[in-house]
Formats: structure tokens, sequence, C-alpha cells
């Protein structure tokens, strides 16, 4: 009142004190910054003023919280429920919490389940609780999250999950199905490569031979038995003997009803560059012409 006085007539008479005030509330139902509105203000003269203002919509201080920030489930066969795991929502501000949406996201999100008390807001210093379950569709690790999202400033939050899928028998899954190595020297070694055997599983995998094909060698961790959920490394190197592109494979013979599992293998033989003097020269890296490989203690060189 006392702006639009001032408008009106420049200043205020002596005998005019400003009493009269106007509150504007409501409840913002989205974030916002710098919206900007005007409020007019018209008398009985039919005078009226304007006022233009701004205003910006902020979310709620970041006040939920979860126990268990992440729940991981037991081994659980293929197509059978788990127990239920819960994971307590808590409000720990000072107003209510309002919920928008609570679901299961993430890579195996159809493996998981849940349902909860949380309704569409949690009151201040109150909680609520979801309960989540396991029902894996394939063997192997599964993975996803409780995603809620909410009216706070770390909204959406969410809950991590973590399970494995089982077979009723025994399991053989490697990590890869191919390998393939680039170029490399004749009768030289590569790098490994690694490949991890899990048994995902119910039953004991039993593992009757690992084989690598020519051009390609294999050395292993694992032994005849491999326990269920249980896994170990078989590490894969190639040492061509020809040039030009070379193939093979892995092999995995074991128990599991598709043995054997194979990993498919490449690479490219490379000729030798030959070496200059003084270079080392050994099987796969003859000396240049004019030059001899001489011994030298445990190496030998290149030398007129």
């Amino acid at each position: 009142m006392s702006a639009l006085y001032r408008r009106l007539h420049g200043s205020y008479p002596e005998t005019f004190t400003p009493t009269n005030t106007v509150t504007i509330s409501g409840t913002p139902d989205s974030v916002a910054q710098g919206v900007a509105f005007t409020i007019k203000i018209t008398d009985s003269a039919n005078q009226s003023a304007s006022q233009s203002y701004t205003v910006s919509i902020l979310l709620e201080p970041d006040t939920l919280t979860f126990s268990p920030s992440s729940s991981s489930f037991a081994p659980q066969l293929i197509g059978t429920p788990s127990g239920a795991q819960d994971v307590a929502v808590t409000n720990t501000g000072t107003s209510d919490l309002v919920i928008g949406n609570i679901a299961i996201t993430g890579t195996n999100a159809a493996d998981f389940g849940q349902h909860n008390t949380c309704g569409s807001s949690i009151g201040a210093a109150r909680n609520c609780t979801i309960s989540v379950t396991l029902t894996p569709n394939l063997p192997g690790p599964r993975s996803a999250s409780i995603t809620i999202t909410d009216n706070t400033l770390g909204s959406p939050h969410s809950v991590s999950l973590n399970g494995t899928g089982l077979t009723s028998g025994s399991n053989a899954t490697l990590s890869a199905t191919s390998m393939a190595f680039g170029n490399q020297i004749l009768d030289t070694t590569s790098q490994a490569q690694s490949v991890t055997l899990s048994n995902y599983g119910a039953r004991t995998l039993s593992i009757s031979s690992i084989v690598a094909s020519t051009n390609f060698g294999e050395t292993t961790t694992c032994n005849s038995t491999l326990a269920s959920g249980a896994s170990c490394i078989v590490n894969v190197t190639f040492n061509p003997t020809n040039t030009g592109s070379l193939n093979g494979t892995l092999s995995v013979a074991d128990s599991a009803a598709d043995s054997p599992q194979i990993v498919s293998l490449s690479g490219t033989g490379a000729a030798a560059r030959c070496g200059g003097k003084g270079d080392e020269c050994y099987s796969g890296r003859p000396c240049c012409s004019g030059l001899a490989c001489v011994p030298d203690g445990n190496r030998a060189h290149c030398e007129p």
C-alpha cells in the first residue's frame, strides 16, 4: 500500500500512516527459477498502480535416508522368488516429503519386485518401508536399483540391488566368447588375455579339460571341480608359427548341459623385423644380412 500511495501522491500526508498489508501464498508443484509476476492495486477512485516481482521455487533440502543403503541377495534358483528384504526410508526433515514415484530400474529390473508403505508423502521425522524380492530370470549376476523420485534436492534417490541366478544343475559360463590378439611376430608369445569361468549352478561343476588349439596357449587357475557360485581364470596367449590370419579355439569340457564351452580365438602372424648391429636376436628375430647372432651370456646380439 505504501508503494501505491507514493506512486499516486508523491509523498505521505502527515496524518496518513500506511498499515495495510497483502499476503500472497500458495503451494508450488514444480521447481522454477526467476518466475516473473505483477501485483496491481486499484482504489475506489479507479486509480491503480502495479509492481513487478520475481520468485524462484527451490527443492527442499535432501532429507531422505535409507537403511540399508544397498541390498544383496543370496544366490537364488531361476524362477524362484527370494524372501523379502526391507529398506527403511526415513524423512529426517521438519516438513512433509512428497513422493513422486518408487520404481525398480536398471539392467535386470525385471528380476526384482517391490511393494512399499510409503504412499504419496512421508511426514517429518517419519519413515516407511520398501520390501524387495529377487526372482532371477537367467543364471549369473543380477543387478538393479530402487529409484525414488521426490521433492528434495537429492532426487532421484537410489538403492542398489544385487543377486545371482542359479540353474538347478551345474553351470559353466565364460566371461567372453571371443578373443582377438592382433599382430604378433612369428615364434614370439603375446601378452595373456584372461577369461573367467563361473559356475552359476546349484551343483558342483566337473571340469575334464581346458584346451587351446594350435598357435595359442593357455594356463589356468581352474581345478577339476568348481563349486556352486565359484569362478576361476583361464589365461590365453598367441604364439604364431605362420604368417597371416590365424584362428583357433579355447575349449572347456565339463559336466554342464551345454558342454563344451567355446571361445573363438584370432590373431595375425607377422614376419620378424631383422636385427641390426647390436640388436638382440632370437628364434623369432634373425639378424639382418651381413650380421651374425653372437651369444652374449644368456642373450645374443647381432654383430658383423
